[in-house]
């Protein structure tokens, strides 16, 4: 980033405004406090979220790659063979 970007001197006229404006536009809420109910329902969705994370990596890890088989044709009378056929001979 080039220096002269550094320094604020070279503001916008309206800029303090601006920034003040945006700073004050929206409120925020405040931090809703949990029952310990709701921290326990929240810690077991937590945990069961995090479950399932795990169970998904597992399964990606059993994944075997896809390979290609490049010799494979689709048969002669089938939907995709006049599909691509009306490519081919479209394009």
């Amino acid at each position: 980033m080039p220096a002269y970007r550094r320094s604020k001197e070279h503001r916008c006229a309206g800029y303090e405004e601006a920034a003040k404006l945006r700073k004050n536009s929206k409120p925020r809420q405040p931090k809703k406090a949990f029952t310990p109910e709701e921290k326990e329902k929240a810690d077991e969705e937590k945990l069961a979220r995090k479950a399932a994370r795990e169970a998904k990596k597992t399964w990606e890890s059993t994944l075997v790659p896809w390979t290609v088989n490049l010799d494979f044709r689709f048969p002669l009378g089938t939907m995709v063979c006049r599909l691509l056929h009306k490519h081919w001979v479209s394009s």
